[in-house]
């Protein structure tokens, strides 16, 4: 009995020892640069997902936070943990935070003999918008990504590429500057302009506060979703009871994309952005923000039907006895109408 103990310890040890973290550690710029790698056993020519900090955090801190190695044994893929200078992250042009995560693909590769075609991104607060600064420079590079409370800037990426963007409504910004963002990826990927609304999400669950806004099949077969939680904080939420495993969503969505099956380069033409066309809530009021001679304006809920609406110019509407939730903003300017979401929390 003793010896077929002491056999199955032998077992366990050899199983726990083929899957293993290991820190990588090499100079880029002159400056020393770490990453905290994370390899399942039985791999082969595996996807690698890159996990970005928020500001004032670390590889290793970031990696005990969100649990994803978990997710990583049980579908065979990397998990990297970059860390920031400093715990930072510089996403301005010409910063070498761009070299150091085109060096750190080039070392997993090196070691591991990864699929390239399956490269994908995510990152909080900070690392949301290094996440949303590598979908601009490099979406030829990385297949999907997933901000998460981050908003980004505008931008012209060489490929539409799909996005999963992820907030609380008592985020670090308001909704509605989340949506500028949602809107921004929307008009990129050349997406419809209405979601398909999913409340509560999961729709199993009925004490979950996310709703999930789909806007999909994008053009090039990419897709924009945004999940929206609410009451949500500034946090990578990890609660399943009221929120989601924003661990587990984010891998859900990154591994129906690769290179291979969304789009190529779709040249250098800019995109239709929604950088002009701004909606915003504040105090029981919409206000719609970068549109001249408006003739008309009006919201929707999300089965289509007309809830409000202003004539004649107005670029407000009085919103203070509707249902928080998800709607559409249309406005028309002669023979043209652009459309907008908008979370009213």
């Amino acid at each position: 009995m003793k010896y077929r103990l002491y056999a199955l310890v032998l077992l366990v040890s050899a199983m726990l020892m083929q899957c293993f973290a290991e820190v990588l550690n090499f100079q880029v710029a002159g400056k020393v640069r770490n990453c905290v790698v994370y390899v399942p056993v039985g791999i082969s020519k595996p996807a690698v997902v890159f996990f970005l900090h928020g500001a004032g955090g670390s590889g290793a801190s970031f990696k005990n936070d969100i649990k994803a190695d978990v997710i990583a044994d049980r579908e065979k893929f990397i998990a990297a943990y970059p860390s920031g200078i400093g715990g930072n992250w510089n996403y301005n042009d010409g910063s070498d935070d761009f070299s150091f995560m085109m060096a750190l693909i080039d070392t997993i590769d090196s070691r591991y003999h990864i699929d390239r075609n399956r490269l994908y991104v995510t990152g909080f607060s900070m690392g949301g918008g290094m996440t949303f600064a590598l979908a601009c420079k490099y979406s030829d590079v990385f297949a999907a990504v997933a901000p998460v409370s981050a908003a980004g800037s505008a931008c012209t990426p060489k490929r539409r590429i799909p996005v999963l963007l992820t907030f609380g409504t008592k985020d670090m910004y308001t909704p509605d500057k989340y949506m500028v963002a949602v809107n921004r990826w929307v008009g990129i990927d050349g997406c419809a302009s209405t979601p398909n609304v999913t409340r509560p999400y999961p729709a199993t669950n009925a004490q979950s506060k996310v709703t999930r806004l789909s806007y999909g099949p994008c053009a090039d077969g990419t897709e924009v979703i945004a999940d929206s939680i609410q009451g949500g904080p500034h946090e990578w939420p990890m609660d399943t009871r009221t929120k989601i495993n924003n661990s587990e969503e984010v891998w859900a969505f990154f591994k129906r994309f690769s290179l291979g099956k969304t789009a190529a380069a779709h040249g250098t033409t800019a995109p239709v952005t929604f950088d002009n066309f701004t909606v915003t809530y504040s105090s029981g009021v919409i206000y719609l923000y970068g549109i001249n001679n408006l003739s008309k304006m009006r919201v929707l809920d999300t089965k289509g039907k007309v809830v409000a609406m202003a004539d004649g110019g107005q670029s407000s509407i009085l919103f203070s006895n509707k249902s928080r939730g998800v709607y559409i903003v249309d406005a028309s300017v002669k023979d043209k109408s652009f459309s907008s979401t908008i979370v009213i929390p």
